[in-house]
């Protein structure tokens, strides 16, 4: 057996068409994902499935290490801060057992670690870490590899990284009038949700492509691009997975498909961006298919974290899970043996701000980490979008009813108290059983907070981090 995992950057599952999604805002209310619903057809999809993280480099990290955030001690994106020692990837284990390995993908670091071919999709000598990355490049990479890497009969693990549809919603011009009629500068709708409420909310990142999007008054333009992005990315997802078929190669490869975090899209006055520890950016999707084993079209409800990830591909391949793994397999509810799997999942963020959180089926509990007493504070929460946090003083500590209040909207803390005394001890313990194991500090009291308030323009932004690619340490694989 092979396995694929593709993995789809800031993909909400809100936005699936196997998970029911029509764009509301627009007449055109076909689903954005024709290709992956049909593929979901012969599928187990996990409506529960959820990052332990709001943003890439570390939900990547989770994803392949089995390790939560604060033990991995990679807690933000594109940071200085190196992964700590000791810290094994998945595909390092595949790799030992004679399983071959390689990944399209373009953020190197302790992610090469384990894969025999890393390929970057626009080439070995382009940027690295940027996500200007198009899903054709990836796809035209992955079939390159497989014409000449599969004539033999050992298996292989696949790692694809489509970097569709973060910001800033550009696809392919072609796609830019699917969910959109008209012109967004002079809109036809005259109730249309106008940029006027929004342009000062948004972060540093989406601000710096104003130039192409000057003048543009509907904000339900860039939703539209936002699913414009995911229908270019599913098409060449179902492109890749034609080859596949027409290669023979499909009926013995099982797929696996997820994301590494959501996107919110105006939701809790946060605009398109991946902050805070709501369900829009926590909720991934999760799918897979290899109908020869696991039944087809079916669907779990089942709480998963992408923890769990990790230790579930090692099983599938008939390898023993490490005891230092954090995460669990999630087999037996992909065999449909079960439908219970996590009690609680455990989230973090440390980017605008440094947050952490716990989940049940029924409660969700959000804290700050730590106080926040920089003077920057609010400019460095307005960078990232924060738009809730930087309007007013942000809530320490927050407590949702999702049975009654799935989208997060009415915060309980005070009337359920004792709950939410009991889902903050069990979280602290647990971030201190983690930190008192590895033998380290608590990462998110140790690590500084990103300095996005002190930059003027995204191009200071983007000079640093093209400063903090020259001093990144390089990896063996």
């Amino acid at each position: 057996m092979n396995v694929i995992l593709i993995i789809a950057d800031t993909l909400r599952y809100k936005n699936c068409g196997f998970n029911g999604y029509k764009p509301e805002y627009s007449e055109n209310k076909a689903s954005p994902t024709p290709n992956l619903d049909k593929i979901t057809e012969k599928s187990v999809i996990f409506d529960n499935f959820f990052t332990q993280i709001n943003c890439t480099h570390p939900s990547f990290t989770t994803m392949l290490s089995s390790r939560y955030p604060v033990s991995h001690t990679i807690i933000s994106h594109a940071s200085l801060h190196e992964i700590i020692d000791g810290v094994t990837m998945f595909p390092q284990i595949l790799r030992d057992n004679g399983i071959k390995t390689v990944a399209v993908d373009n953020m190197y670091r302790w992610f090469l670690k384990g894969f025999q071919d890393y390929i970057h999709p626009i080439g070995e000598h382009a940027i690295r870490n940027t996500f200007s990355v198009d899903a054709d490049k990836v796809v035209d990479k992955a079939i390159d590899w497989l014409k000449v890497n599969t004539d033999d009969k050992d298996n292989f693990f696949m790692m694809l990284h489509f970097w569709d549809p973060h910001v800033p919603y550009l696809p392919p011009k072609k796609y830019e009038g699917i969910y959109y009629n008209g012109n967004p500068r002079k809109p036809n709708n005259p109730n249309y949700p106008s940029m006027d409420n929004v342009r000062d909310k948004l972060d540093l990142i989406f601000k710096g492509f104003t130039g192409r999007w000057k003048g543009i008054k509907d904000s339900n333009w860039f939703r539209a691009q936002y699913d414009s992005e995911i229908v270019f990315m599913d098409e060449e997802i179902g492109r890749f997975i034609n080859f596949l078929e027409n290669s023979n190669l499909l009926d013995d490869t099982l797929i696996i498909f997820t994301a590494d975090h959501g996107e919110a899209l105006g939701e809790h006055e946060i605009y398109f961006t991946h902050v805070h520890l709501y369900d829009e950016m926590m909720s991934i999707p999760l799918f897979i298919r290899y109908p020869k084993q696991f039944n087809k079209n079916g669907r779990r409800k089942a709480l998963i974290g992408n923890v769990d990830l990790a230790p579930t591909i090692l099983e599938l391949y008939g390898i023993d899970i490490p005891d230092y793994f954090e995460g669990k397999s999630f087999l037996q509810v992909l065999e449909g043996k079960t439908d219970t799997h996590s009690d609680k999942l455990y989230m973090f963020e440390h980017e605008a701000i440094s947050r952490r959180g716990i989940r049940t089926s029924k409660w969700k509990f959000i804290k700050n980490a730590r106080e926040n007493e920089e003077e920057n504070v609010e400019s460095r929460l307005q960078a990232l979008g924060y738009i809730s946090i930087a309007l007013e003083t942000p809530e320490e500590k927050e407590l949702y009813d999702l049975e009654n209040d799935p989208d997060e909207l009415t915060n309980v803390i005070e009337k359920y108290t004792d709950v939410a005394q009991e889902l903050e001890d069990d979280l602290e313990n647990f971030v201190s059983n983690i930190c008192e194991r590895i033998g380290i500090e608590d990462p998110q009291q140790e690590q500084e907070l990103e300095p996005w308030g002190d930059f003027e323009n995204v191009k200071e932004w983007v000079f640093l981090l093209s400063e903090r690619n020259k001093k990144f340490k390089d990896y063996d694989p």
